[in-house]
């Protein structure tokens, strides 16, 4: 961390501490912004303790305090307000005036909190902002909507097919309890066959509930820890093994996808519109 970054955000003293002595053992100054909570319930000091976590991080003599910062959305979906942004402010200006230093920066924006930045309501104390989702998707995480002038299609992922075959609607028993927990049965009512597509990548990779197909006719049945069953039965075009099927993400789609060590990640420039980001199977 001292390493790589000039400043992190922290909101343990036990932390602050390590930081200070690699600080110290690589000779410089490690700035450090104090998270605060206000309402997610993710990181944060309590207000009622900030003034002592405060008082405790100025004795670290490689550390310099920056700021505060908080965060919303990411955990109980707090939105922001103005009234909690203005209150992030006025706690800064009690720490500089008892402690006797100046905090240049107030953290109080992450993508929830892009309309708001906007329509002009944000607080003019807030002066930085750490975006993910709004970057990347253009997403407004308080309507759902696309933020104007953004795309929310820079990610895709392609899946190659391994299999292809006509297959019952319905599993067969007698049933045990399959590698996730759960104890299939046979759906009431489901009869007949479909055309079923195996995919290489499965929970390992990915969630179902964050991929959209862009083909039409392509359903996700389910996944197993390394594939995944796609219903390829209503799909205008013939499905063979070797092909691709695209899906669309969402935010956590990518997130756990980007991450996966076995999924080839592919900037691409063959969007005529802009680059965008292709995970492939």
């Amino acid at each position: 961390m001292v390493r790589w970054a000039d400043i992190s955000f922290n909101s343990e003293l036990r932390t602050l501490a390590a930081l200070d002595a690699e600080a110290a053992r690589q000779g410089v100054t490690h700035g450090v912004v104090i998270m605060v909570e206000m309402g997610d319930l993710r990181e944060g000091v309590a207000e009622d303790r900030l003034l002592d976590v405060l008082e405790r991080t100025l004795r670290f003599e490689h550390l310099q305090l920056q700021g505060l910062g908080t965060n919303f959305n990411c955990l109980n979906g707090t939105v922001p307000s103005e009234g909690k942004l203005r209150r992030l402010g006025w706690m800064r200006e009690r720490a500089e005036r008892r402690f006797g230093v100046s905090l240049p920066w107030l953290s109080g924006g992450t993508s929830v909190a892009l309309p708001m930045l906007f329509q002009g309501r944000i607080p003019e104390d807030v002066n930085h902002f750490r975006v993910g989702e709004g970057l990347f998707f253009g997403r407004d995480l308080l309507d759902g909507e696309r933020l104007r002038g953004m795309r929310d299609d820079v990610f895709r992922l392609e899946a190659e097919v391994i299999e292809v075959a006509e297959k019952p609607n319905a599993p067969s028993g007698p049933f045990g309890t399959n590698p996730l927990g759960h104890v299939p049965d046979a759906p009431e009512g489901a009869s007949g066959t479909s055309r079923r597509a195996l995919l290489d990548l499965g929970w390992l990779d990915l969630q179902p509930e964050f991929l959209t197909p862009v083909d039409e006719g392509v359903e996700i049945v389910d996944l197993s820890s390394d594939i995944t069953v796609v219903d390829v039965s209503r799909r205008a075009l013939p499905t063979r093994v070797g092909d691709r099927l695209r899906f669309r993400l969402r935010y956590m789609g990518a997130l756990k996808l980007l991450h996966s060590s076995y999924v080839d990640k592919v900037v691409t420039a063959d969007d005529p519109v802009g680059a965008g980001e292709r995970a492939s199977g």
